[in-house]
């Protein structure tokens, strides 16, 4: 991950979970948007490539600086993608490290704009999840 233009030397550049993610991601996981905006249907293919931050990311890379606008790139020859958004930090169990809840530096990227990228879907659901289960693999396999 590269800040602006110029890669970093990897022992100092974060290390950052990337997510593709659809447009009510967000709203989906109850993170609110600390700044900025959220993806929408103008991020489009063939459109200026974006991204949103997390706040621990944002934190890490810009040291309290506003992130708004600022330029990113995946590997050496990546496309520059522009922050347009700082969401709020998800905590989550980590890998390997039982009882240990953290959050991690995470880039967003619109799934409009990553095609190719591997898919999940993730559900909210009120009352037991088991139950909206045919009713999820339906929806999907459409």
């Amino acid at each position: 991950l590269a800040d602006g233009t110029r890669l970093r030397p990897r022992s100092t550049s974060p290390s950052v979970e990337l997510r593709v993610v659809s447009d009510a991601y967000f709203r989906t996981l109850g993170l609110a948007l600390r700044g900025g905006r959220g993806f929408d249907a103008g991020d489009a293919p063939g459109g200026a490539p974006v991204a949103i931050a997390s706040e621990r990311l944002a934190r890490e890379l810009w040291k309290g600086a506003n992130p708004l606008g600022r330029e990113l790139r995946i590997g050496a020859r990546g496309t520059p993608l522009t922050v347009v958004g700082v969401a709020s930090d998800h905590r989550e169990p980590r890998f390997g490290r039982p009882g240990v809840v953290d959050a991690v530096p995470v880039l967003y990227l619109s799934e409009r704009q990553a095609l190719g990228f591997h898919e999940e879907l993730l559900v909210r659901a009120r009352g037991e999840p088991a139950a909206l289960r045919a009713a999820i693999v339906g929806a999907a396999r459409t």
